[in-house]
């Protein structure tokens, strides 16, 4: 039982470090976009929850989709299956 503890911490470290790399890539990307669109009067005229959402979106969603393949090529891994 013990290994089965400790296959499954292996998954998670390696599904939370691809995760938060993948998502802080995705941020670099997102916040320069956003800073030069404040600049355009049609961007200024929406509301910070838009302007936080366009931020925080694909950071959410690189983080979630990152972490979930990372944890399933672990799985098949553990399990023998070619990646």
């Amino acid at each position: 039982m013990d290994d089965f503890y400790k296959r499954r911490e292996e998954c998670t470290k390696a599904a939370m470090e691809s995760g938060i790399t993948n998502a802080l890539k995705s941020l670099v990307v997102a916040v320069p976009i956003v800073a030069f669109l404040s600049t355009r009067s049609h961007f200024v005229k929406h509301s910070v929850s838009t302007k936080t959402a366009l931020i925080v979106s694909p950071f959410f969603f690189s983080f979630f989709l990152s972490s979930e393949l990372e944890m399933n090529r672990c799985k098949r891994r553990q399990a023998g299956m070619s990646s």
